[in-house]
C-alpha cells in the first residue's frame, strides 16, 4: 500500500491580494480561509478518512476562534496542525537568521496558546525557498526537509529524512 500525504496551506486572502497588488479584503472576506474554507478541508478530509497536515499561519489563528474550533477537531481525528510562519511573509528567505526564528517562534508560540499543542512541522512560503537549512533547531522538534521543488519543508523528522528529534 502506498502513502498518502494530504498537505493544506491555510493562507488568508489578504495574503494572495498582498501579492497581487490588491487592496486588503474587507468584512467576513478577510477570515474566509478559516471562518470558511477550513470546515471544507474538514469535510473532505472525513471523506477520505484520512489525516492530514494543516500548516497554520500564527495571525490568522488569532484572529478567528471558529478556526480555533475547527483545527482542535482536526487535531483530535490525528491531523497534524503545523507552522507556516507567524504573518506569512513573502520576503521570508531575505531576513536574517534571527528574524526568520523570530517568524517560526511566532507562530508556534501563538498555536501552542491557541490550539494546546506546539507545532513539529513547519513550510516557508512555496514561492519561497530556504537558503539557510540550519534554522531548523531538532532539539525543539523542528528539522529541515526539502522535497518539493525549491521549496523548503520543516517536518517531523520521522517522517521525511530518518533523523531522530532529541
Amino acid at each position: 500500500m502506498g502513502l498518502l500525504c494530504i498537505t493544506c496551506d491555510l493562507d488568508e486572502i489578504d495574503c494572495y491580494h498582498a501579492v497581487h497588488g490588491l487592496p486588503p479584503p474587507k468584512g467576513d472576506q478577510a477570515h474566509i480561509i478559516y471562518n470558511r474554507a477550513l470546515a471544507r478541508v474538514a469535510a473532505f478530509l472525513e471523506d477520505l478518512h484520512v489525516p492530514g497536515t494543516l500548516f497554520v499561519v500564527g495571525k490568522d489563528i488569532e484572529a478567528s476562534i471558529q478556526g480555533v474550533e475547527v483545527l482542535r477537531t482536526l487535531a483530535g481525528r490525528g491531523c497534524e496542525t503545523a507552522n507556516h510562519t507567524m504573518q506569512h511573509r513573502y520576503d521570508f528567505t531575505l531576513l536574517g537568521s534571527e528574524a526568520r526564528a523570530d517568524e517560526i517562534d511566532g507562530a508556534a508560540q501563538v498555536m501552542e496558546r491557541m490550539l494546546g499543542v506546539r507545532p513539529v512541522g513547519f513550510r516557508a512560503q512555496l514561492i519561497s525557498s530556504c537558503p539557510d537549512p540550519g534554522i531548523p533547531r531538532c532539539e525543539s522538534g523542528i528539522c529541515c526537509c526539502r522535497y518539493w521543488r525549491q521549496t523548503c519543508e520543516f517536518l517531523p523528522c520521522r517522517a521525511r529524512c530518518g533523523h531522530r528529534v532529541s
